[in-house]
This record gives C-alpha cells, sequence and structure tokens, in this order.
C-alpha cells in the first residue's frame, strides 16, 4: 500500500508515546512525563532552598557588620564626648588654679611657689591635652630606622631589651 505524501505516517503502537518523543532529542529521557516533571520540580525546589539559604547567610553576615559597625560609632562617640568633657572639666580646673594664684599674689616666697606650681599645672594640661589629641586623632610618622645592637665583649654580660 502506497502512502499519500499528505497523510501522517503511523507510529508503532507497541511503543509508548513518552518513549517516542524521548527519541526526538527531548532531554527529559525515557521517563513519562509527569515522572519527568516530578524530577524537575524537586530539582529546582533543591535549586532554591539552597539559593534562599545563601541569601540568608548572607542577610545575617551583613547585619552583623551593620551592627558592629554601629555599635562601634557609638563607641567613638561616647568616647569623644567623654574626651571633651574631660577637656572642658581640666580647662576649668585649670581655670580655678589660675584665679588662686591671682589672689594669692604678692611679695612673700609662698605666692612664687604657688605661680611655679601654677605654670608647672598649665605645662601638664598642655601635655594632657596633647595625649588626648593624639588619641583621637592619631599621627601617622616616618618609620624609624632600625638600630644594630649593642655588643658586649664581657662574657658575663646579659642581655636586656634595653640593649636593642
Amino acid at each position: 500500500m502506497r502512502r499519500n505524501a499528505n497523510t501522517p505516517k503511523k507510529s508503532n503502537p507497541t511503543t509508548p508515546k513518552s518513549e517516542r518523543k524521548a527519541h526526538k532529542g527531548h532531554s527529559l529521557g525515557r521517563l513519562p512525563k509527569n515522572e519527568a516533571a516530578i524530577k524537575l520540580a524537586k530539582e529546582l525546589e533543591l535549586r532554591n532552598s539552597c539559593q534562599m539559604q545563601v541569601q540568608r547567610d548572607v542577610d545575617r553576615e551583613a547585619r552583623q557588620r551593620y551592627l558592629a559597625a554601629l555599635s562601634e560609632a557609638r563607641l567613638k562617640r561616647a568616647e569623644k564626648k567623654i574626651v571633651t568633657e574631660l577637656s572642658k572639666i581640666e580647662g576649668l580646673e585649670h581655670q580655678i588654679q589660675l584665679d588662686k594664684v591671682k589672689t594669692m599674689r604678692g611679695k612673700d616666697v609662698l605666692s612664687r611657689t604657688y605661680m611655679v606650681e601654677a605654670r608647672y599645672d598649665e605645662k601638664q594640661r598642655n601635655l594632657n591635652q596633647m595625649l588626648i589629641d593624639d588619641r583621637m586623632h592619631p599621627r601617622y610618622s616616618q618609620p624609624q630606622p632600625m638600630k644594630m645592637p649593642h655588643i658586649h665583649t664581657s662574657p658575663n654580660h646579659s642581655y636586656s631589651e634595653d640593649d636593642y
């Protein structure tokens, strides 16, 4: 019997339809449609759950970094307030000291002693202020060249950290 060009080719009735489609290059293999769909759904669900877990981990790490940066900023702000208040207190103490010296100025030895102490206190206050400023805004200096160790020829000398 001769087949007309317009009539479709009859398939082998013994081969299931899903297997016939698999031969045409489908990526699902020889699985029936519903099993392939179930397998694909499971793989997609696994991939999505892995992606969600990774996203949760990234979000958790970002939140921890944010909270750490926030607490660090709060600490710096509190430290700056403390340093400011300390410098105000030191300024007031210094002013009180100067007022005491002004009231005690005279020609006796005791008043001159107070004046010397006031000058010393002012130098000490300036030194403290420099230390506070260095702590808030550290200066970066040039690296110092390495020093050669002091070599002692005496056999009984024990080396200490001061020798270097």
